[in-house]
């Protein structure tokens, strides 16, 4: 599984989401990418993903076929609980 993480700095609910990935970036074996809304503009168009609603949370599978997408601010225990539902 493949995490894509699309965030803005002048966004609140990512700056919360951040501090939430750092709490528990030691407990996810996935692979994660962090893209800058304003400056990522060719993934932001690729993966339609719309500055309303940041931060956008895209799981792919190892095809990368996009598994769910979530958006805005997410609980730690149901982040942690959607990574390990797609590593099975």
């Amino acid at each position: 599984m493949k995490i894509l993480r699309f965030e803005a700095v002048w966004c609140p609910a990512c700056i919360i989401m951040r501090r939430r990935w750092q709490d528990i970036s030691d407990q996810i074996m996935a692979e994660m990418v962090v893209f800058d809304f304003d400056q990522d503009k060719e993934a932001v168009a690729e993966y339609n993903v719309m500055g309303d609603k940041l931060p956008v949370i895209i799981f792919l599978d190892e095809r990368g076929s996009e598994m769910e997408r979530l958006t805005g601010e997410i609980d730690k225990g149901d982040l942690l609980e959607k990574i390990g539902n797609g590593k099975q």
